[in-house]
């Protein structure tokens, strides 16, 4: 602060002071040493130099005199930064809080908020803050460092007797009289108890005096009630803090205010240890404060991310809740994509084909919207066309985009294109080479619908080598040496099947079929029971290739 500087100059000079009059006493000695002999007598030495010795003590006094009238007027002309808190006064004995301690807390819990707000959270969206216009905050027994009012006015008391001038209060005093200073914001506060309500009083000393109240309601033969304490100095804080915030999209009231910061914190906290439980309470403070206050627009982004994290942990019904609160304040593309995507893995297909559809009328260039749009068509209300004009939308919008590439190719294979299938097939394989078991498994089985069987198993193959526990990918390669009566090669893959998935019905079966190739009756025999005793209904072809194999065992 100005004064301050002040005050650092003022030191600076009666340095300068003391070391000039340092300099005069060695002087002093020093002729004292050398030049005594030549002197008249000691007497007429001590004279001259002691005259030159006073001088320097009276220029030092003045200017440090001087110094401290600058920093005065300063002070009294200047203006002040910052907010004191002086201690609370506690109206009631019954409570264990001191008014020190309740200023404390007050300064803590400003400091907290300001903390969060200054925060920068990222997520798909960045979350932005309030914008605060908190002044510095110096708290009571630590403000000499922030603020020198404060400072001056523990200036003590000067007298005699019984009578006493409290120098300080007086400066104080004198600078709130001056019409050109400022004083700074000083709240004062009482913790009071009436009955059965307990109340918690700040007031703001400034040229626009404000003050703030929170209260409880306590069982009326009851103490004070310290537990509502820290609760209500929260409270307090967070109606303080509103007041400074400045952005037509704030709060408009502290109680929503309270909620998305409280939102905010804990999101932040779920960014460093991704507690489940900081999650949640992010969760539930961000919904409090949507609803607290109709139209409050600062909790969208955070919305946003609570639900894309909800959506990535499989809790599908909490992120539609959120998604639909984000709708509710802004008709947005992506919270529509997120609503949508929430109802598709709810199995709502044709509420998520609507929010899709509003989210591609809002934003027609967003190529994951339309892929995610033909995932529903194709997988689930069997409209392959119209899924497939949506890939080719997704693939032309983003030509690198590895997935709709994928899904482009699965409804080709549904319409029965399989040689454009595996083109995109490729394609997707090209974009992203790794962990691509599903892409593989599915280009085999455009290749198989091709009848062409070694392609497919070389497909198969890859798939299998990605992930050697895909059972599908096992099963359909045996099924292709079948095709190609390599009936052993067949078994193998099957008997794969049937070691990864003891309960696979087909794999017994088709197994069976291949020993009954290779008139290994008794074992062909073994898989038909086997495949029987999982599902012993509606297995007429089962019993019918049992018998023909009893058959051909009692010709061999």
């Amino acid at each position: 602060m100005s004064e301050w500087k002040i005050f650092d100059r003022a030191i600076t000079l009666v340095a300068i002071g003391e070391a000039i009059l340092l300099a005069g006493l060695s002087v002093w000695i020093l002729g004292w040493v050398i030049g005594v002999e030549k002197m008249e007598n000691l007497d007429k030495f001590m004279s001259a130099f002691s005259g030159v010795i006073i001088s320097l003590f009276m220029i030092v006094v003045v200017l440090l005199l001087l110094a401290l009238l600058i920093m005065l007027g300063r002070w009294l002309f200047g203006k002040e930064d910052g907010l004191i808190i002086l201690p609370f006064e506690v109206a009631t004995s019954e409570s264990a809080y001191s008014g020190d301690a309740l200023s404390h807390l007050l300064v803590a819990e400003l400091q907290r908020i300001r903390k969060i707000h200054g925060r920068e959270l990222e997520g798909i969206r960045p979350i932005k803050s309030e914008h605060l216009t908190l002044p510095s905050l110096a708290p009571t027994k630590a403000i000499a460092s922030e603020n020198i009012t404060y400072s001056i006015a523990n200036i003590g008391a000067i007298g005699t007797g019984s009578t006493s001038i409290p120098v300080g209060q007086l400066l104080v005093a004198l600078k709130g009289l001056c019409p050109w200073g400022n004083a700074g914001r000083v709240i004062t506060g009482s913790l009071q108890k009436y009955g059965s309500m307990i109340s918690l009083v700040a007031c703001l000393e400034h040229e626009d005096v404000n003050a703030w109240e929170v209260s409880r309601k306590i069982k009326s033969y009851s103490k004070v009630g310290d537990e509502h304490i820290p609760s209500l100095v929260r409270d307090l804080a967070f109606k303080i803090a509103h007041e400074h915030a400045e952005d037509p999209s704030s709060a408009k009231t502290w109680q929503g205010f309270k909620h998305f910061t409280e939102a905010r914190d804990a999101y932040y906290q779920y960014t460093l240890a991704e507690d489940i439980k900081d999650l949640e309470r992010a969760r539930k403070n961000c919904l409090r404060a949507v609803k607290t206050e109709v139209g409050y627009e600062r909790p969208f982004r955070l919305l946003l991310n609570l639900g894309a994290v909800y959506i990535t942990d499989k809790r599908y019904v909490k992120a539609e809740t959120l998604f639909r609160q984000a709708v509710d304040i802004k008709p947005d593309s992506e919270a529509f994509y997120g609503l949508g995507f929430s109802l598709y893995h709810l199995h709502k297909y044709e509420n998520a084909i609507d929010c899709f559809d509003k989210s591609i009328e809002l934003n027609p260039e967003d190529a994951y919207v339309w892929n995610s749009k033909g995932a529903v068509l194709n997988d689930h209300l069997n409209k392959q066309k119209e899924a497939l004009k949506c890939f080719e939308k997704a693939t032309e919008l983003n030509p690198q985009f590895a997935g709709a590439w994928y899904n482009r190719g699965i409804a080709l294979d549904d319409l029965g294109k399989h040689e454009d299938a595996i083109e995109c097939y490729e394609r997707a394989i090209e974009l992203n080479p790794e962990n691509l078991e599903e892409i593989w498994y599915n280009k085999g089985n455009a290749f198989g619908y091709l009848d062409k069987y070694e392609d497919a198993i070389k497909s198969y193959g890859k798939s299998i080598e990605i992930n050697p526990q895909f059972a599908r990918a096992w099963y359909n390669r045996g099924l292709a040496f079948a095709h190609l009566r390599m009936y052993k090669k067949a078994i193998e893959s099957y008997d794969k099947v049937i070691e990864l998935e003891p309960q696979h019905i087909g794999a017994w079966i088709n197994r069976g079929l291949a020993f009954d190739h290779l008139r290994m009756y008794k074992k062909a025999i073994e898989s038909y029971d086997k495949a029987i005793e999982l599902n012993p209904e509606n297995l007429e072809v089962i019993w019918y290739n049992k018998g023909s194999a009893f058959g051909n065992w009692g010709k061999c």
